[in-house]
C-alpha cells in the first residue's frame, strides 16, 4: 500500500512542474532508508553472511542483473510489518513497545505482480498463518520468516511461488499511518458497523468515513468484526477493499499534497526499500494507474484452507487451484476466477466489477458510482442505460450471486433482479433510474 501513497503524491508534483516539487521528490528518495542490493553472483550464504538483500536469483541460485522494472514484468514482494520501531509515546501505550513485542513478523503480505506489456497488475495476498517451509529454519508460519531478515521472507515466496522477486517494500505501523495522514487520510464506505476493540477500530455504523492514521491501521488489521467467520480471511478481503479505495483516491483529480514533509517523516522512519527502486520512477505508476483504470488491477488471494497441526493453527495452500495461480503468473497468463474469494468469506468489494448505468437520472448515478469506488469496489464508469431500463435495479447473472449479496447490501433501497442475460464486461450492473436518491 506504501509505494500506492507516494505515487500518489509523487505523481501530483511531477504534475505541478515546480522546481520545488522535484526538490522535494528527490529529498524523498534520500530520506527513505534503502537496504543494499548483493551484487551479481552473491549466493544466499553469502548474502546471510554480508547483510545484503538477495533479489532476482537465478536457477543457479545466485543474483541476477535486475530487470528494467517499467518495460518489462516485475515481481515486489510488499510485507506490512509488525514492527513498533517509530512509534511516538502514546502510540507505544496502544500498540506495545519494541521491548514488550520483540522481532518482528509480516502483519501483511502481498505479491505485486506488475506486467507491463499486458498493462496488468495482480496483487496476490498471502495468508499470514499460511504453513510453509521457511529455508534453513524449518515448517512455520509464512509470517515468521521475517523475524530472520527480508532474505527469509523473499526466499520463502520465490520457493512457494516459483517467481522471482525483483523489488522489495516494507512499511511498518510508524511508516503506514504516516503515509495515510500525508495524504490527507482515505475516504472509505462500509455496509455495517465495523467494532474490533481489539485493533481499535470503531465505525459504529454503515455509511462513509475517512480514515486517517489510527484508524486505517486498525481497519486493516482488524480480526474482531462480529460475522467473520474466518478473521485473517476476511482481513485480507478488507486490505484488499482497502487498496481498491485508496487507487480510487490517488486516481482522482481532486487528491492533493497535503504535507511533503509529513511524508518525508514517515518514509524516514517506517519505509523501507531495496536500493534499486527509485522514488522518482513511481510516478510512472500513478500515470499507469490512471490510463488502464480500475480494470488493469486485479486482485487475488492464495487459495487456503484453515488447519490445525499439533495444537497450532495455520492454513495450508488449497491445490490444484494454488498451484495454476503461480503457473499463470509464471507464463503471464489469465487468471480467469483463480483465487478471487477465500474459503468460508464473501468476496472482497475490491474483485467485484460494476458497470453503473444513467436512467435518466445523471447527477444520482454518478454519486452511486463514488459511493461504491469509496466502498472499494471496481467501477467500471457510469453510462446511458440502454433501452429497455428505466427504474433503478441491480441486475446479476447467476455465477455472481455472492457477488450480488455484497454490493446489495451496500445498496439496499434498490430492488435486486437475475438477469438471464449476464452484465457484459462486469459482475453486477446497477440502474439508476430518476427519483432514485443515494442517502450518505
Amino acid at each position: 500500500m506504501a509505494f500506492l501513497f507516494v505515487a500518489a503524491v509523487f505523481g501530483v508534483a511531477v504534475m505541478a512542474g515546480s522546481g520545488w516539487a522535484i526538490r522535494q521528490i528527490y529529498a524523498a528518495n534520500a530520506s527513505v532508508p534503502h537496504l543494499t542490493t548483493c551484487p551479481t553472483g552473491t549466493t544466499a550464504a553469502q548474502a546471510n553472511q554480508e547483510h545484503c538483500l538477495l533479489l532476482n536469483v537465478g536457477k543457479n541460485g545466485k543474483a541476477q542483473p535486475q530487470p528494467a522494472c517499467f518495460t518489462t514484468v516485475c515481481n515486489y514482494l510488499i510485507l506490512g510489518s509488525d514492527s513498533r520501531g517509530g512509534l511516538t509515546s502514546a502510540q507505544q501505550s496502544v500498540y506495545g513497545s519494541a521491548s514488550t513485542i520483540t522481532g518482528q513478523r509480516s502483519d501483511t503480505m502481498m505479491l505485486v505482480h506488475v506486467d507491463i506489456p499486458r498493462n496488468l497488475t495482480t496483487i496476490l495476498s498471502i495468508p499470514r498463518d499460511l504453513r510453509v517451509e521457511i529455508p534453513g529454519h524449518g515448517i512455520n508460519k509464512i509470517t515468521a520468516a521475517l523475524d530472520y531478515g527480508p532474505n527469509e521472507s523473499i526466499r520463502t515466496v520465490e520457493a512457494l511461488t516459483g517467481l522471482t522477486i525483483n523489488h522489495y517494500i516494507q512499511v511498518n505501523f510508524t511508516g503506514f499511518m504516516g503515509l495515510v495522514n500525508a495524504v490527507g487520510g482515505v475516504p472509505i464506505c462500509v455496509s455495517q458497523p465495523m467494532i474490533d476493540t481489539y485493533s481499535g477500530l470503531h465505525l459504529p455504523h454503515a455509511g462513509c468515513y475517512r480514515l486517517r492514521g489510527k484508524q486505517a491501521l486498525a481497519f486493516v488489521r482488524a480480526r474482531h468484526i462480529p460475522g467473520d467467520a474466518i478473521p485473517d480471511f476476511s482481513r485480507i478481503a478488507r486490505q484488499q477493499q482497502f487498496m481498491r479505495a485508496v487507487m480510487q483516491k490517488i486516481t482522482s483529480p481532486l487528491v492533493s499534497i497535503t504535507n511533503f514533509q509529513a511524508i518525508l517523516t514517515a518514509l524516514h522512519h517506517g519505509v523501507a526499500i531495496d536500493e534499486g527502486m527509485n522514488l522518482y520512477d513511481l510516478q510512472d505508476l500513478t500515470r499507469r494507474l490512471d490510463s488502464i483504470g480500475q480494470s488493469g488491477v486485479e486482485f487475488r488471494s492464495l487459495p487456503a484452507l484453515p488447519v490445525t497441526i499439533g495444537g497450532i493453527d495455520y492454513v495450508e495452500m488449497q491445490q490444484p487451484e494454488a498451484s495454476r495461480i503461480f503457473w499463470c503468473l509464471q507464463h503471464n497468463k489469465p487468471l480467469g476466477k483463480l483465487g478471487l474469494v477465500m474459503y468460508g468469506t464473501p468476496p472482497s468489494p475490491a474483485t467485484i466489477s460494476v458497470q453503473v448505468y444513467d436512467a435518466g437520472n445523471a447527477t444520482e448515478a454518478q454519486k452511486v458510482a463514488r459511493y461504491l469506488g469509496k466502498a472499494g469496489f471496481q467501477v467500471i464508469g457510469v453510462k446511458q442505460a440502454p433501452a429497455g431500463l428505466a427504474t433503478s435495479e441491480i441486475l446479476y447473472g447467476a455465477p455472481a450471486v455472492d457477488e450480488m449479496k455484497v454490493l446489495s447490501a451496500y445498496l439496499p433501497r434498490i430492488l435486486v433482479k437475475e438477469s438471464k442475460q449476464p452484465p457484459a464486461g462486469a459482475d453486477i450492473t446497477v440502474v439508476v433510474g430518476s427519483g432514485f436518491q443515494i442517502l450518505l
